[in-house]
């Protein structure tokens, strides 16, 4: 949960510092927070056991993914939404997202390029609801 609350923090960051903060930097802090999340992952194992610690850690990490949605959705979304719907691009996300809203979750999870906290907030600001 520590690790979600650190990806939280970070696109967070970016979205309020839109243009501002660089990709090398994000993806420093992103990969820093992945190890920590990975280590209190292993921890968890230890301390729990195999099949307990696992599902500990994905009890809670589910439990975090849904709480940055949600956090990102109903108190982030409308003061970030007018800054990012000024750029172009944002613009041909979000009208892409609209058109086949569940290809593109299905593609953007299925795929590990797409880091979760990503997938969170781009359907957290997004206008669909399902």
């Amino acid at each position: 949960m520590l690790g979600m609350v650190g990806h939280m923090t970070v696109s967070f960051a970016d979205n309020v510092m839109v243009g501002q903060l660089g990709a090398a930097e994000l993806a420093a802090v992103s990969l820093a927070n992945s190890f920590f999340f990975i280590a209190m992952s292993l921890a968890i194992g230890f301390i729990f056991g195999r099949w307990y610690g696992s599902l500990l850690a994905l009890t809670a990490a589910t439990i975090g993914a849904i709480l940055v949605f949600w956090i990102a959705r109903y108190l982030i979304a409308d003061w970030a939404r007018p800054k990012l719907e000024k750029m172009k691009s944002t613009q041909n996300i979000m009208a892409k997202l609209q058109d086949d809203a569940f290809s593109y979750l299905l593609f953007m999870r299925a795929v590990p390029l797409f880091p979760f906290w990503f997938v969170n907030m781009v359907f957290a600001f997004s206008y669909i609801f399902f």
